[in-house]
């Protein structure tokens, strides 16, 4: 706590990190320092085993001034919040297979932490999204070449965002990744 600025400490900011950052106990820290936070969680860290359930299903718990919201979209999305609700009524929509076959659009619940999460926190995660799709990385001897695939990986994740923001900019349809 000693590398945050005393003078933003009380301010009212928000934190948001992703789950190499999100500790109960790093939170409960920032938040007697009346900064807020939000972030993904490991599931390992909380304790928390995970058990199917449906899309759309949210199961939450609260330990004092912590939320705990587990999420079910196409994956788990476990987060830790200190200035939540759990859910306040907002939806999703997620294209979803019927049983005929048929794709059809439907709202699904989605809890708060998630929405603000994505809305102030895009940038990183979707980079470490797309690179995990497609990745040029191998198992090597070499420390120096993994490091060189990854920004390898990561000048073909930039190009590709430049190109649908392009795409976009000229009214054209963007390529796949």
């Amino acid at each position: 706590m000693t590398l945050v600025n005393e003078k933003l400490l009380g301010t009212g900011y928000k934190l948001f990190v992703d789950n190499s950052y999100t500790s109960p106990t790093l939170f409960r820290d920032l938040l007697s320092k009346k900064i807020w936070a939000c972030g993904t969680v490991r599931a390992n860290r909380i304790g928390h085993s995970i058990k199917p359930a449906p899309h759309g299903n949210i199961r939450w718990f609260r330990d004092d001034n912590l939320l705990f919201v587990e999420w079910k979209d196409k994956r788990d999305v476990l987060m830790c919040a200190t200035f939540h609700k759990a859910y306040n009524g907002d939806t999703v929509k997620r294209k979803v297979m019927g049983e005929d076959g048929v794709w059809t659009v439907e709202d699904f619940p989605v809890p708060a932490p998630v929405l603000d999460y994505n809305k102030h926190m895009g940038g990183v995660d979707l980079s470490d999204a797309l690179i995990g799709y497609y990745t040029v990385l191998h198992k090597t001897k070499k420390w120096y070449r993994s490091f060189i695939y990854h920004f390898v990986d990561i000048a073909i994740v930039n190009a590709f965002i430049l190109h649908k923001h392009m795409a976009k900019v000229k009214k054209q349809k963007p390529l796949t990744q």
